[in-house]
């Protein structure tokens, strides 16, 4: 697998696997988010790619463990404040959506991919949702790495050409190797 930087996504089509599975305030409306870590720890994969002129960057993220579509675990607050943090458009939507209209805009946020049960659960569709969401581009980018160890759709069924580790995940191996290496002398 190759590295981000090595990657050129210039005028190609990026998926983007997060993990924006941050705690929210529901008491308030609309709902705040309550910590922006995960968030924040994606913003220089997302800047890297956004530099290098991707035709479209497709954001692909969760939040807790929906049986189906729930409100209060909608990723609107996280499309909201991606926009300021970013100083750019973004467009909030969801997958089927995206299919149907296929819009070129230039920053995609899905909708939370657990409202689709193909996300987590073998089901008869699960084969054509994996094949749709690898539709969406030709480059996967997985920077979620706290969902890496999971055989979920949106980690181990997008089939695009070119794959790779965000930078977020990149520097977490490189801890993992360090704690493994400084273990073993």
């Amino acid at each position: 697998m190759t590295t981000l930087e090595k990657t050129s996504v210039t005028n190609k089509k990026v998926i983007l696997r997060t993990d924006y599975n941050v705690p929210l305030n529901t008491s308030t409306q609309p709902p705040t988010i309550v910590s922006t870590h995960r968030i924040d720890q994606s913003l220089p994969t997302i800047n890297h790619i956004l530099k290098k002129n991707p035709s479209q960057l497709i954001i692909i993220s969760h939040m807790g463990r929906p049986s189906d579509y729930t409100p209060t675990l909608s990723l609107a607050p996280i499309a909201t404040y991606l926009q300021k943090k970013l100083s750019r458009e973004i467009l909030f939507t969801s997958l089927a959506n995206l299919l149907s209209d296929r819009s070129t805009a230039p920053i995609v946020l899905l909708e939370n991919i657990r409202f689709y049960q193909e996300e987590t659960q073998e089901t008869s569709s699960q084969t054509q949702f994996r094949k749709d969401l690898t539709s969406l581009g030709s480059i996967f980018i997985n920077d979620a790495f706290g969902c890496s160890h999971r055989a979920h759709s949106s980690i181990v069924g997008i089939d695009t050409p070119i794959k790779c580790h965000g930078l977020l995940v990149e520097k977490e191996l490189k801890y993992l190797q360090d704690i493994f290496t400084n273990n073993s002398t």
